[in-house]
């Protein structure tokens, strides 16, 4: 009998709080079970309630008070759940759209509306409504409150790239009215404070500038340590992008953070990268990392790599199509890592030609162009001499790191080596051990060599059936 683990409760709240999308994703795939969020809804309101209760001790507030607050709270925490049953465009179930919008809400307003409305039912109300400053305030919090929700559901959205863009006309929208209130004033000037506050509010909760301090502080930090010398492989895993997918200002240092993590070790630094890629706010950053990498001379590693990788195929093909100014290398990674029909290899590299002429030889770049250039002429080829001609020539220039592309590429010219056996079944070998090498490999490479490999041996079928011997 297997005992399910003990769920991180702590974790589940900060992913309630600030990684919506990721605890959606995770609980629509059955990787967080429900009734673990509806306890850490749980545990915040008992939590809430028993502080407030505490409080009770010093303070004249009653019991029914106590009760009442209670219950309004809830209710109206609720009621503020309710928009995720209309905003939203994500495909959920109706256990987990209830079970997130339900709890999330509950999280982020019962504890300050317990406050608040048990205050409703206390003495202590008289008073307090005397003094402008708190009706201001309350009006504040509701605009705040009203930016939160709005903000998790333009995350949630089925559009949620454009959430971005929908924020800050929000921001704008709403301090441009509150601004005006406050030049031309209406008759009644009293309304004109009212509704400014929660303008002002609703702008600030779509910003949420008090969560950029401190972000944007260690965000500084670790670009700090990076200039020092620290490696990015241990500062990159503690930067706020990774903890708050509402963040919506741009985080100092971020990129530089990210090109130099892929150019130590673009293998690590790849996950990360596509991270900030999915990020509903900042995956503008990654963009400019990799055109960074691209300026610097390093865009061949690390294209290289997301282009065998499912999620930076999808990443690379998004960019190819989504982005006017595409870069041509990121446009020629995006169609190679698209091809699926071996068939399709020739036009595929005739159409990018005019790139792989004018690619200078930088890091990565030599093993990429030679592969293309061999795999282009051997398919065009239509005896045998004219495909070993051509595998002769993708030769690796001297203090050229060996990898798996120049390994492969190496097994194939073998097939061109003149003390090889004349044999069919010599050659059979050779191209087994072609077969060990790409192993080593992922994606459209594998695919481009399996392609080249077929072609030999159909041309190397051809010339023994009109019995001419192939050396």
């Amino acid at each position: 009998m297997s005992l399910s683990p003990r769920p991180d409760l702590f974790g589940l709240l900060c992913d309630l709080l600030l990684r919506p999308l990721s605890l959606v994703r995770a609980m629509s795939e059955g990787r967080v079970r429900l009734r673990w969020v509806w306890l850490v809804g749980g545990y915040v309101v008992g939590a809430a309630v028993g502080l407030l209760a505490l409080l009770g001790v010093w303070m004249p507030v009653g019991w029914r008070a106590f009760v009442g607050g209670i219950g309004l709270a809830l209710v109206m925490a609720w009621i503020g759940a309710a928009p995720f049953f209309f905003g939203p465009g994500v495909n959920l179930s109706l256990r987990v759209l209830v079970t997130f919008s339900f709890v999330r809400s509950t999280v982020a307003l019962a504890p300050i509306m317990l406050v608040g409305f048990t205050l409703l039912f206390s003495p202590a109300l008289v008073f307090l409504l005397q003094d402008w400053r708190v009706i201001i305030g309350f009006l504040l919090s509701l605009g705040v409150w009203g930016g939160g929700i709005a903000t998790v559901m333009l995350v949630l959205s089925e559009r949620r790239d454009e959430s971005r863009l929908l924020r800050w006309v929000a921001i704008a929208g709403a301090w441009l009215i509150a601004g005006l209130l406050w030049v031309f004033r209406p008759v009644d000037p009293l309304n004109s404070i009212l509704w400014m506050s929660a303008l002002v509010g609703l702008g600030l909760g779509l910003l949420r500038p008090l969560s950029y301090l401190w972000q944007a502080s260690l965000s500084v930090a670790l670009l700090l340590l990076a200039w020092f010398g620290v490696p990015a492989r241990r500062l990159l895993p503690w930067h706020p992008v990774f903890v708050d997918e509402l963040a919506l200002m741009p985080l100092p240092g971020l990129g530089w953070l990210l090109r130099r993590a892929c150019r130590d070790e673009m293998a690590w630094a790849g996950p990360w990268l596509l991270r900030v890629a999915r990020h509903p706010a900042q995956k503008q950053v990654a963009q400019r990392a990799l055109d960074g990498l691209i300026r610097e001379g390093n865009g061949h590693v690390g294209l290289f790599w997301l282009s065998t990788d499912p999620q930076g195929i999808a990443w690379l093909q998004e960019l190819s199509q989504a982005v006017p100014s595409c870069h041509r290398l990121i446009a020629l990674y995006a169609h190679l890592a698209a091809v699926t029909d071996l068939a399709a290899w020739p036009a595929v590299i005739q159409a990018h030609q005019e790139v792989l002429t004018t690619l200078p030889p930088l890091p990565g770049g030599v093993a990429v162009k030679a592969l293309l250039e061999a795999g282009a002429s051997t398919l065009a080829a239509e005896r045998w001499a004219t495909a070993m001609a051509a595998l002769t020539r993708a030769t690796p220039p001297e203090g050229v790191m060996a990898d798996p592309l120049w390994e492969a590429l190496t097994t194939v010219r073998a097939w061109s080596d003149q003390r090889l056996p004349m044999l069919l079944k010599d050659r059979a070998e050779a191209l087994a051990a072609l077969w060990e090498t790409l192993d080593q490999l992922d994606g459209w490479p594998a695919t481009l060599l399996e392609a080249m490999a077929e072609h030999l041996l159909y041309l190397l079928t051809i010339e023994h059936r009109r019995g001419v011997w192939v050396a």
